[in-house]
This record gives C-alpha cells, structure tokens and sequence, in this order.
C-alpha cells in the first residue's frame, strides 16, 4: 500500500485558511505545485481514515469560540490570484497573551518576512492599519492595501501603487 499523501495536519491548515469553499476538490487546488501533490481523492481517503469525534473537536474549540461574534481567528494567506495557502494564522485571546490584533498581525508579517516571502502587495483590513504596521510593511519594502482610517494615519505619507502589474 502506498502512503498517505496528505495528513490531518495538511487538511486543518487548509480549512483554517480557505474563506469559503472547504471541499476535497478546493483543497487539491490550493496546494503547492508539485510532482506528488495529493489529489481531491487524497483528501477524500483522509476523512474516511479519520474518526469524527464532535466532542473532542467541540471541547478543544470552544475557549476559541465567542458565541456571540464567533471565532478570533487572524490568518495571513498567500496567493497568486487562484491558490491562497495559508502562511501563518494566530488565535487571538488578549486575555490569555495580552496581544492586540495589531500585536498578532506585526508578528506575521515579520515570521512571513523571515520564510522568504517577498509579496507583490499585502492586502489587509483597517483593522490592522496601525502606523506601526503600515510602517512596518514599508520598512520590510513591502507595498499594501488598506482602508484608509483617517483617526488612525494622521499625516501618514501612504505609498501610492500601480495596478497596472497585477493580473
């Protein structure tokens, strides 16, 4: 018999990042180009192998889970307009480490940083449109995207990017 080309681990990652669609066909989309990477029946084969078990599942979850607001959970993708892979992803419980939003998405960018990526743009939210992680993005020669928040930027010189080079 041969071995398992996914994992339990390659499919959380991929239900963690995907926004939408989390199906076996999705997940073998999504995952990096190579000579042996698993096919949708791969997928398929690992939930058959795997025994549910709801209440494991729920009794792990549920000090993640605001009921009222649902999950804090931050990831950072990468894509390149048809695969997002996920680079990192945070659980956010300012009770439980102190951490901001903020904190949370300056420490991804700098573990993004340290892996080698190299984005085109960082597209986020103006949730995290700190100036300390707008600065943060430029001093990494990044470019970015964002809501512009007039409370938080102040006089914040914010770069201008053509569009003319993304697909």
């Amino acid at each position: 018999m041969n071995p398992a080309k996914c994992t339990a681990e390659d499919y959380i990652n991929f239900v963690i990042a995907t926004p939408r669609v989390v199906t076996a066909t999705e997940a073998e989309r999504v995952q990096p180009i190579s000579e042996n990477a698993p096919a949708h029946d791969a997928f398929t084969r690992l939930l058959t192998r795997l025994e549910p078990n709801a209440e494991t599942l729920w009794e792990e979850a549920k000090t993640q889970i605001d009921l009222s607001g649902g999950i804090n959970l931050i990831t950072l993708l990468w894509t390149d307009g048809v695969r997002c892979v996920p680079v990192d992803y945070r659980i956010f419980d300012k009770d439980t480490d102190g951490k901001t939003k903020n904190d949370h998405f300056s420490e991804m960018l700098m573990t993004a940083f340290e892996r080698g990526f190299n984005p085109q743009l960082v597209c986020f939210d103006s949730w995290y449109g700190s100036i300390d992680n707008l600065k943060l993005c430029r001093a990494l020669g990044w470019h970015f995207l964002t809501r512009e928040s007039r409370k938080k930027w102040g006089r914040f010189f914010v770069q201008k990017v053509s569009f003319n080079n993304f697909a």
